[in-house]
């Protein structure tokens, strides 16, 4: 029969681990820009990530999803000022996605950018 050596050994991949370096801060008034690196255990080829923030002070506040974003950083505009956001990126392998890893970031006050 045919022996091992015949065939291409192929690694199943499975759901990647977490994005590494998720890093978020204010850059407007009304933004969030957030920079993260593919994650340190991939278990495939990364094919693109997920984004999701809320208010992280408010229990209602409606959550947010971005997908399919291809890139390892995002600008999330649209935003309250002076308000603390919860941001999520998530990371996918043909096998599906990984877990959320989340970060805080706030936007910036108005009063002060307008006096800078």
């Amino acid at each position: 029969g045919p022996t091992n050596d015949d065939r291409i050994q192929q690694t199943e991949q499975a759901e990647p681990g977490v994005v590494s370096n998720l890093m978020s801060s204010g850059s407007d008034v009304d933004q969030i820009s957030i920079t993260w690196n593919q994650p340190s255990m991939p278990n495939g080829i990364i094919i693109m990530y997920d984004i999701r923030y809320r208010e992280s002070d408010n229990s209602d506040s409606f959550v947010f999803f971005v997908n399919g974003i291809t890139d390892t950083q995002y600008i999330i505009s649209g935003l309250t000022s002076f308000i603390s956001y919860t941001i999520g990126v998530r990371a996918y392998t043909i096998a599906g996605p990984g877990e959320w890893i989340d970060e805080s970031a706030m936007t910036l006050d108005l009063q002060s950018s307008i006096i800078g």
